[in-house]
């Protein structure tokens, strides 16, 4: 008997894909605004300031831009390492049990 609760992967894979795909449109979000502010503060005294709080924040979070978000060391790529892992176990799985249940002729 599995040990494992079909429901509960399916809705954790949806979840996850949901709450990625969110993410990454958050994510287009925030480039563009940083963007315009980039542009609207460019010449003044915060500009600097602004630029190097930016791209910290992308080495963290990751860019959807520049392709950092299946970098796994970035926020987002953690999530979309953890989204991908689970789906890989919930196929694993899946794909064992069918293998033991054709070994019975079933």
């Amino acid at each position: 008997m599995p040990k494992y609760n079909a429901k509960v992967l399916e809705e954790l894979i949806s979840d996850l894909s949901g709450l990625r795909a969110d993410l990454r449109t958050q994510a287009g979000n925030l480039q563009t605004a940083a963007a315009n502010l980039s542009a609207a503060w460019e010449g003044n005294d915060g500009f600097e300031g602004f630029r190097g709080a930016k791209s910290r924040f992308d080495v963290e979070f990751g860019t959807e831009d520049t392709g950092d978000m299946t970098v796994d060391d970035t926020t987002i790529g953690t999530l979309n390492g953890l989204g991908r892992a689970v789906e890989a176990a919930w196929q694993n799985a899946k794909g064992t049990d069918s293998k033991i249940g054709a070994s019975f002729g079933g």
